[in-house]
């Protein structure tokens, strides 16, 4: 008798919330949506122009063309990319050693001159829009694209070239500063990365050998991609919108959709997924609209990263159930996208220091103070408050 009574309250407590599931309000979720859609249109409005830092602009959206040099990568499968970041990690090496290597650059050609063309191209609209429920990590083969491009500068560089080396960096610095403006969670990131492999690939060695003219046309370069490169990103708040936009799109999703290993663990929201993932997406809307109120323009790396901390541990605890809770990586995602900041920065210190200049003060995009630099006689040190970022310089005798 026991036995059914619970039985009996157990199946009327899952009545009552399978029950109060289907039953609740809906407006909640319509403001949601709307939250989201209008979050996406302030972004789209205040994306700035893709920054054309060396050549002549063209027509056409600067995405799209990223999106098609993508597609062309993608397409010659997954070894053509480890040839290529093998020969990129070889240190000291002058380009493409083999007949194997040369036949993989040239196959990747076509996707490197599409990127390249899309870095001249001012505007970022006339894309199609990125949707979760699309296939959107078929960017990141822009990488393969990319290390071509960083390839192609090394082998400039190797056979006494610097302009063609400096005119490579620069688009493929282009392209990583507009992807970091970028609406997807996935932009963001692929910038970072690709600001960062550029800046790590231009040698001091090279900005030792340099004529003044160069370095003079490349140190206002570097300026221009540091004015578009927003150190702030809007990382926590993107997830979100694109978390409500294909739930709002996807009828049916799978539990793995929505980070959940299992359906039954949609159990408080009447085993449906789709209510699951909504409720989820409701309360992580409210979280960001709370962290969004609390912030300031400008406010230092440490404070941010005390609050953005506190929202990555509501998420959690909120979401402990799901196999990755949507915000876990939010700090580590700024952290990328300053970390590429700071290293841009170092580089212009160092490009200011090899033509005798005045050194400008940068603020640290990881610190509440601005880079250190240590002169000494020809050799000079600068470095960020993260130990992990710094630049040698060595001017030539």
């Amino acid at each position: 008798m026991t036995f059914l009574r619970w039985s009996l309250l157990i199946g009327l407590v899952l009545g009552a919330m399978v029950t109060a599931s289907l039953l609740s309000d809906p407006q909640e979720w319509k403001a949601t949506v709307r939250w989201a859609e209008e979050r996406a249109a302030q972004w789209q409005r205040a994306r700035c122009e893709c920054p054309v830092l060396q050549g002549q602009t063209s027509v056409g959206s600067s995405l799209a063309g990223y999106g098609e040099a993508a597609r062309l990568a993608g397409s010659l499968g997954g070894g053509h990319g480890e040839r290529l970041a093998k020969l990129l990690a070889a240190s000291g090496a002058a380009g493409l050693p083999t007949d194997a290597d040369r036949a993989a650059f040239a196959a990747i050609e076509p996707a490197v001159t599409a990127m390249r063309e899309a870095a001249h191209r001012p505007s970022a609209s006339g894309a199609a829009p990125h949707n979760l429920a699309g296939a959107a990590p078929a960017m990141y083969d822009l990488l393969d694209a990319h290390r071509a491009l960083l390839l192609m500068a090394r082998v400039k560089v190797a056979a006494g070239d610097p302009v063609a080396a400096v005119q490579c960096w620069l688009d493929g610095l282009a392209c990583g500063v507009d992807l970091t403006a970028g609406e997807t969670p996935l932009d963001q990131a692929l910038g970072a990365v690709l600001v960062e492999q550029v800046v790590d690939a231009v040698l001091d060695d090279l900005l030792k050998a340099a004529d003044p003219t160069l370095l003079t046309s490349f140190a206002a370069a570097l300026a221009a991609a540091d004015r578009a490169l927003d150190v702030e990103c809007h990382w926590v708040a993107s997830v979100v919108v694109h978390m409500v936009q294909f739930l709002r799109d996807t009828a049916d999703p799978r539990p793995e959709d929505i980070g959940l290993r299992s359906p039954l663990l949609a159990w408080r929201h009447g085993f449906s997924l789709r209510r699951s993932g909504i409720a989820r997406a409701v309360d992580l809307v409210a979280l960001v609209q709370r962290f969004e109120r609390e912030s300031t323009a400008g406010e230092p790396w440490p404070s941010r990263r005390a609050r953005l901390q506190l929202v990555v541990d509501e998420d959690r605890a909120t979401n402990r159930d799901m196999m990755f809770p949507p915000l876990t990586s939010s700090i580590e995602r700024e952290e990328l996208r300053r970390g590429a900041s700071a290293r841009l920065r170092l580089l212009r210190l160092a490009v200011a220091f090899h033509l005798g200049n005045d050194l400008p003060r940068l603020a640290d995009p990881m610190a509440a103070t601005t880079l250190t630099a240590v002169v000494s006689g020809d050799r000079a040190t600068f470095t960020s408050q993260d130990p992990r970022l710094a630049r040698t310089a060595l001017r030539r005798r």
